[in-house]
């Protein structure tokens, strides 16, 4: 059978690509129309609601296109969401609704069915920022408000770009309590998660996971993975990009190659 290191990365792995992306029109169509009807927007979407509003998008996505049609996974959604917020914004700020056959109706009505442009009196409309990593909008509320985005790091404490070369960031979302401020690896929640995703996914453990943060927790972990051979042992990569949390046992990490790696005693069996 497969070990637990091999069951875990198998999970997002197995996630079929047309699954990630709209196919056509027709799928595009679908998702605009339930955008406009739940007015979704992406600062205020978590990735439950992400799960709940695709179980939806695949149930009416069957209806119209049949059961063999390639269901979606909630990336699809969100990365559509965070494609077309910006676009809408600018239609709105240049005042440009036009479509390719010479009609203003569908995008004055998507330009109008949520307000994505801040007003402010006096000033000119000035176009939102959306962070380039959790493809929210940035700063939807006024000074100090808490829709906002974190200055420097999103929601799950994942800074949101990388300074180290060669260093990639964690796929959006990652599960609470992991990274926190941008700055700050835990490897005590890292190590939880862990046994708690495994658990729940392959054994039926109690709880609920969210699918969202299960997939990109473990594409990070497949990224900086090994195991090695002669003795089973699974080490974890860690950040050059972020501290480790100083109450880490110190005989929990492994030097090698001038890197620094966490056991994952878990994976072992």
């Amino acid at each position: 059978g497969q070990t637990r290191s091999q069951c875990l990365f198998s999970i997002s792995t197995g996630i079929d690509p047309r699954s990630l992306t709209f196919q056509n029109s027709d799928e595009f169509y679908l998702f605009m129309e339930m955008r406009a009807e739940f007015k979704w927007l992406s600062y205020q979407m978590t990735s439950k609601r992400w799960v709940m509003a695709t179980e939806e998008y695949n149930h009416r996505l069957i209806k119209k296109a049949g059961q063999s049609v390639i269901q979606k996974n909630p990336q699809a959604l969100l990365r559509a969401l965070g494609d077309i917020e910006p676009k809408l914004m600018s239609r709105i700020t240049k005042n440009d609704y036009t479509s390719r056959t010479n009609s203003e109706s569908f995008w004055r009505r998507h330009c109008s069915v949520v307000s994505l442009v801040k007003e402010e009196p006096g000033r000119k409309a000035r176009k939102a920022q959306t962070c380039s990593r959790c493809l929210t909008i940035m700063y939807p509320g006024p000074e100090n408000s808490p829709l906002n985005h974190k200055k420097g790091y999103c929601a799950d404490g994942v800074k949101q770009s990388s300074k180290a070369a060669g260093e990639e960031l964690p796929p959006w979302p990652q599960p609470r309590g992991i990274f926190s401020e941008g700055r700050t690896f835990h490897p005590h929640a890292f190590l939880l998660t862990v046994q708690r995703v495994y658990e729940h996914v392959f054994m039926q453990g109690p709880g609920e996971t969210d699918l969202l943060e299960t997939e990109a927790f473990s594409k990070l972990l497949i990224s900086r993975t090994k195991v090695h051979e002669s003795d089973n042992t699974v080490l974890f990569r860690l950040f050059k990009d972020f501290v480790t949390d100083p109450t880490t046992p110190r005989d929990r990490i492994v030097s090698h190659n001038g890197e620094e790696w966490l056991r994952i005693n878990y994976l072992q069996q």
